[in-house]
């Protein structure tokens, strides 16, 4: 029992490792990001206007 009852604490360890892992990368990390309407709102206005300035710089090449 005792044995099983190790194992089982490494696995633990183990998987919260992974966990945290997990939360430290993308796309995980952009999950504050998508919560806050106003940030992606503002980002969305930035990548628009970045999206006119390319198309205006395309059609004058």
């Amino acid at each position: 029992m005792r044995k099983l009852i190790r194992k089982l604490e490494e696995r633990l360890r183990s998987l919260q490792k992974e966990i945290l892992h997990i939360r430290s990368q993308f796309p995980y990390t952009m999950k504050a990001f998508l919560d806050d309407e106003e940030a992606v709102e503002e980002r969305r206005r930035e990548l628009q206007e970045k999206l006119r300035n390319l198309c205006e710089a395309n059609k004058s090449l």
